[in-house]
């Protein structure tokens, strides 16, 4: 081969070679912003049903949490106003058997 079919195939060479490279380049940065697209979508979905989760967790709770101290208020004050009717009944009984008497 002589000195100017070796510059020729270096002319036809080295272009295709830089847009090979070039080309290369450019299909690895597309499927790495598509993968990383990708990636942020799935992060977003799970972010999402983890909170919806949470929340569904929390409202159950509150909501438990709630009949739980309802539960404890209406005993404490059922066992309250029993004793002060017994108190009372007591105390209007003695009354009536003063009246009574007298």
């Amino acid at each position: 081969m002589g000195d100017s079919a070796a510059g020729t195939v270096l002319l036809i060479a080295c272009p295709a070679f830089v847009l090979g490279t070039l080309l290369t380049a450019t299909i690895a940065a597309a499927i790495m912003w598509w993968q990383r697209a990708r990636w942020e979508r799935y992060v977003r979905r799970e972010r999402d049903r983890i909170l919806a989760e949470a929340d569904r967790r929390a409202e159950a709770r509150g909501v438990k949490y709630f009949e739980q101290q309802r539960a404890h208020l209406e005993q404490t004050y059922q066992q309250r106003f029993t004793g002060l009717l017994q108190q009372w009944k007591a105390e209007e009984e003695g009354k009536i058997r003063r009246e009574s008497a007298a």
